[in-house]
């Protein structure tokens, strides 16, 4: 069974520089810099970079990793040892800062059964979103209509902080630090 991991990772970078994650799976590159998992940002969620899509990998497989900063020529890795990663859920988020250790992992989940669905579309209930920057949006009115739930909705399960490859912790009410100032 696989399962699909999105990466939310803030670095600062200079202009015509981009963030990849190098590590050793094929979707990684194979330790190979130019072939790393692409990550994008844009002006609004600049420092923080990630994943338009999915990283496609096997439950339970680990996956060992680093963060690196390159302008096509030249690869900038962050420093420390390897990053570890143990694929525990079917979806998840991973919430890392460049040239620091710490890892956020969200587990994700539905909170509906696909029977439900119909009763969510007849309901228009709204979907529940995940926002990973440092502003929160909130709206009451009916303009949001393209948040309605669907299949894909999906909502926070657990959090689980991996400080290190040697310090795994399951937490529920753990809060991550990137959400303050920068």
């Amino acid at each position: 069974m696989s399962a699909q991991v999105l990466f939310r990772v803030k670095c600062s970078t200079e202009f015509s520089q981009m963030v990849r994650i190098v590590g050793n799976s094929a979707q990684l590159g194979n330790w190979n810099p130019q072939q790393g998992f692409k990550l994008i940002t844009n002006n609004e969620m600049y420092p923080i970079w990630y994943s338009d899509f999915a990283l496609e990998v096997e439950l339970n497989q680990l996956v060992e990793f680093k963060l690196i900063i390159t302008d096509g020529f030249n690869s900038f890795w962050e420093c420390g040892e390897n990053r570890y990663l143990q694929i525990q859920g079917q979806k998840m988020v991973v919430v890392l800062t460049y040239n620091m250790p710490s890892i956020f992992i969200y587990n994700l989940k539905r909170i509906f059964s696909d029977n439900d669905l119909t009763t969510i579309a007849q309901g228009r209930t709204r979907k529940v979103s995940l926002q990973l920057q440092d502003k929160l949006y909130d709206s009451d009115d009916d303009s949001d209509s393209d948040q309605e739930s669907d299949v894909n909705s999906i909502f926070q399960d657990e959090i689980i902080s991996c400080n290190s490859s040697e310090n795994i912790t399951n937490s529920s009410n753990l809060e991550p630090t990137f959400y303050g100032e920068y």
